[in-house]
């Protein structure tokens, strides 16, 4: 950057090009470079060795540039060179504004995904609850096809018609082991929770849905043989405990549908670890949505 702003000053200012030479010590094997340039019978030079001839170049080209905003006539070209125009100096600020912009537009996104995501979980746990016992529907397996259809439909819907990512296809047979893997477990947690729900309230298994970091710190573990930071399993302390908790003051407590809700949040953790691990190359999590569904 040094040497082609030394050089716009030169052409510039009708001067000759400047010219470099270099001074060199040290093993073959680890040299140190100094460089010189004569800049209109001019001499400066680095005032220090530098790891590369490039570097060294580039040092004692910025200490002339500095040398010439201070001294000599060719002090208010120089300045203009190094210093940035009025103009550029606003378009950085709108641009800056405009990153501040996107960064805060991003964080409200970000607020807003996490909030519709667990306003959606809720949602589906009390119209299970609802539907199952207003509704007569003793079979927890139809109520986990209607789940299945709508990830799907709204998948396809964001991929077709809304287009937020391409349709991507599975292209060995691997992948679509691995798709298969993520279906039947993904199926588990969702006919788990449906049963549970016969036996449990609503906030309760929602309680017991808050463990899943638990089950997927130990997934991790054992799968991956990765282990988190101490701060981060201290975190995961309070949250069993007060599951635990909760378990011995619940009124109407079940341990058959307690242990069916463990399973479920063990099922959901088991699918996020795996879906991490997985190496799916080009494929999108709504495309897995999609095909898992």
């Amino acid at each position: 950057m040094y040497k082609n702003q030394l050089q716009e000053l030169a052409q510039r200012s009708c001067f000759n090009l400047p010219s470099y030479t270099s001074l060199q010590e040290g093993p073959d094997h680890a040299p140190r470079f100094k460089a010189i340039v004569n800049f209109n019978g001019k001499i400066f030079k680095t005032p220090h060795y530098c790891s590369t001839l490039r570097q060294a170049e580039h040092s004692a080209a910025e200490v002339t540039l500095n040398s010439l905003t201070h001294r000599g006539p060719s002090h208010s070209l120089a300045a203009k060179i190094l210093m940035k125009k009025p103009q550029e100096e606003e378009e950085d600020q709108i641009s800056e504004g405009l990153k501040k912009i996107k960064g805060s537009n991003n964080r409200f996104f970000t607020v807003g995904l996490v909030a519709a995501w667990y306003s959606s979980n809720i949602g589906v746990l009390l119209l299970n609850k609802y539907l199952l016992n207003n509704y007569g529907l003793k079979y927890p397996i139809f109520l986990t096809m209607c789940h299945m259809t709508t990830c799907s439909l709204f998948s396809y819907v964001a991929i077709a018609w809304m287009k937020v990512v391409p349709l991507q296809t599975l292209r060995s047979r691997v992948q679509f082991f691995k798709i298969s893997v993520l279906s039947l477990v993904f199926y588990v947690s969702v006919v788990f929770r449906s049963i549970s729900l016969y036996y449990l309230p609503v906030s309760f298994n929602q309680a017991i849905g808050a463990t899943t970091p638990f089950f997927t710190a130990v997934f991790a573990y054992l799968m991956t043989l990765k282990r988190e930071t101490w701060l981060t399993y201290l975190t995961l302390v309070p949250v069993v405990t007060g599951v635990i908790l909760a378990s011995g003051g619940e009124s109407s407590f079940h341990l058959f549908g307690f242990i069916i809700c463990v399973a479920a949040t063990a099922a959901r953790a088991l699918k996020s670890v795996l879906q991490g691990i997985y190496d799916f190359i080009s494929i999108c999590s709504i495309s897995i949505a999609l095909y898992v569904s």
